[in-house]
């Protein structure tokens, strides 16, 4: 569940809520690593899939554009990110050099702790927004 929310109290929120709906609807005892697998399924593909709008707080900074990066930018960026990252859950960030501004972006992203360095390579820190990313 952490690696899905990164501990965000927004994310678990939803998360929680709809592995309950899953575990009543199962008449479930026990949680699993394949009940969780499934609702972060559920909430990246199909028909109750998270709306965009679910993750612009993690794309725009307090709410807002961000003055210098354009969110067209912002969110290109993050899903090239995701796609790179499916393997390992990284990123070289070379890869990310071809897009506009990426530079500012990606220090911008790590600054709000969107998402998390590692030397030369950099990972999204909520599981469940690259698996997102990833497909939508």
């Amino acid at each position: 569940m952490f690696d899905l929310t990164a501990g965000s109290p927004f994310y678990l929120q939803i998360t929680c809520d709809r592995l309950v709906q899953h575990l009543n609807d199962r008449r479930a005892v026990f949680i699993t690593e394949a009940d969780i697998d499934y609702v972060a399924h559920i909430l990246t593909v199909g028909t109750e899939t998270l709306p965009p709008e679910r993750f612009n707080a993690l794309v725009t900074a307090a709410g807002k554009k961000v003055d210098t990066i354009s969110e067209d930018d912002l969110w290109h960026l993050l899903r090239r990110l995701a796609r790179a990252s499916s393997q390992n859950g990284w990123c070289y960030r070379n890869i990310l050099a071809e897009i506009s501004n990426s530079d500012k972006a990606l220090k911008d992203l790590v600054d709000r702790e969107i998402i998390v360095p590692k030397g030369d390579r950099v990972s999204i820190r909520v599981g469940l927004f690259a698996k997102w990313l990833r497909t939508n």
